[in-house]
This record gives C-alpha cells, structure tokens and sequence, in this order.
C-alpha cells in the first residue's frame, strides 16, 4: 500500500515536471503551443514511458491580461502487484 502511494506521488509530480518544461518550451517567442505538446510527450516518454500519456493538449490562455502557455496531461497511473 505504501509502495503504491509512493509510486503514484512519484509519477504525478513527473508528469507536473513534463508539463512545466513543457509550456516553458513553448512560451518561447518562435514556439506554439503544439511544439510545447509535442516537447511534454517527448519527455514523458524518456522519463516514464510512452504508454503512460494517454493526451497531452497545449492551449494559449489570458490569466489577469497576461498570455501563458497551458499543458494539460491526460494519464493512467500504474498499478504495483
């Protein structure tokens, strides 16, 4: 049960990181949000694995005026027997 807990705290805050870097990539004056998608994808898959985002989707939003970069990460967590 600890393991598990473990492992799910481990692959949540990894996906969080892909997500990070990957809208940092793509705020990037010459990038657009799909290079931030595809960069997510990139390295979810070096770090994890291929199979473990199932979406990633990338969208320009305005928070208070201001135009950022948001990554959102669809996965399935896996299980330990």
């Amino acid at each position: 049960m600890i393991a598990q807990v473990g492992v799910i705290v481990h692959v949540r805050n990894t996906l969080v990181a892909c997500a990070a870097e990957g809208a940092r990539y793509a705020a990037n004056a010459d990038r657009t949000p799909a290079d931030g998608a595809a960069r997510t994808t990139a390295l979810v898959a070096e770090t994890l694995s291929a199979d473990v985002a199932s979406r990633v989707d990338a969208r320009r939003v305005v928070v208070d005026g201001v135009t950022m970069v948001e990554v959102e990460v669809t996965a399935t967590l896996p299980l330990v027997g």
